[in-house]
């Protein structure tokens, strides 16, 4: 078996006659998981000043988010035993297999606050006289990773309001929801108008009309609970998907919504103004002859109902319409 030495020096990394250096955070472990090299820059990407590693387990070097005292991480806690960088390091001495742009998160201890940390893995074997080390490379792509999420969260959510857009609560309705969940039945389905909203942007402005659907939005995330999904459906029209809940319920929540909401002061209003809904409850024999679009254009017959009886109604029922 062919045996390296590798000799971690400032920013550089020695094999041989190799040199690179390499803007990335880099450690050394023995084969009891110890850490016993690191470069400066891995200090740096923990916000640390650098100090020799002294043989103590990662977690202990770089607050692992675990930290409680003086624990020895990295194989003490039965949250390292599902820790992906303990068991790949582990991998890495115990089998020789390698890592390559493994992509991890872990939170971690960093200025006295908990952070979560994205960064891609690189990680080798290689021996020191007969004893296995793990060579293992840091790249942060925590900035990488947020963008991506905040990329994720524009294309799923309604820009002035924060909940879901059309697209995506349709999405909920159909796929998470409908087709695939065996224990969210009976689900109560309401769809929620405010009544003349058009009044609201002709007297008052439409910065006036969008803080008011801003407020509705707030006081129905206040009074539902985190289970249930709240989406844009369109202009002033919103969809709750309310799982595992009888639409008399459901009303009951949408009750309390309209009395929180009717209480409100609003810029430049009097009162705020009132909404009319449909409730419709949705059971699982409902699910395998009716489409998406059929529960849709019930629970807005039934939100139509409501405003034909004199606005500020929730009307509810149990069947699809005809």
């Amino acid at each position: 078996m062919t045996k390296k030495t590798i000799i971690i020096r400032g920013n550089s990394i020695k094999t041989g006659m190799m040199c690179s250096l390499l803007p990335i955070g880099i450690f050394i472990v023995n084969s009891e998981k110890l850490v016993v090299e690191a470069n400066p820059y891995i200090f740096k990407y923990f916000k640390k000043e650098f100090e020799e590693p002294g043989g103590r387990r990662f977690g202990n070097i770089f607050s692992c988010s675990y930290v409680h005292g003086t624990h020895d991480l990295c194989g003490s806690t039965d949250a390292c035993n599902t820790c992906p960088l303990r068991n790949g390091v582990s991998q890495v001495l115990d089998e020789g297999i390698e890592l390559s742009e493994v992509e991890l998160q872990h939170n971690f201890v960093i200025n006295d606050r908990e952070a979560s940390k994205w960064y891609t893995v690189n990680a080798t074997r290689f021996f020191n006289g007969d004893e296995p080390h793990a060579l293992v490379a840091f790249t942060d792509i925590t900035k990488r990773k947020n963008i991506e999420s905040d990329l994720v969260m524009l294309g799923i959510t309604d820009s002035l309001t924060g909940v879901y857009n059309r697209r995506y609560i349709m999405q909920q309705l159909e796929g998470d929801l409908l087709r695939r969940s065996n224990d969210v039945f009976p689900l109560s389905l309401a769809m929620i108008d405010l009544d003349d909203f058009k009044q609201v942007n002709d007297q008052h402005g439409h910065q006036v009309g969008d803080n008011v659907l801003i407020k509705l939005i707030e006081v129905i995330q206040e009074c539902t609970r985190e289970t249930d999904h709240i989406g844009r459906y369109g202009g002033d029209e919103f969809l709750v998907i309310f799982p595992n809940l009888e639409a008399d319920t459901a009303k009951k929540v949408l009750e309390r919504v309209q009395k929180t909401y009717a209480a409100l002061n609003i810029e430049s209003m009097q009162a705020a103004p009132s909404f009319s809904a449909g409730v419709l409850q949705i059971c699982r024999s409902d699910i395998a002859k009716n489409k998406v679009s059929d529960f849709i254009r019930s629970v807005d017959m039934l939100l139509y109902s409501a405003k034909e009886q004199g606005k500020c109604r929730i009307a509810v029922g149990d069947s699809l319409a005809g």
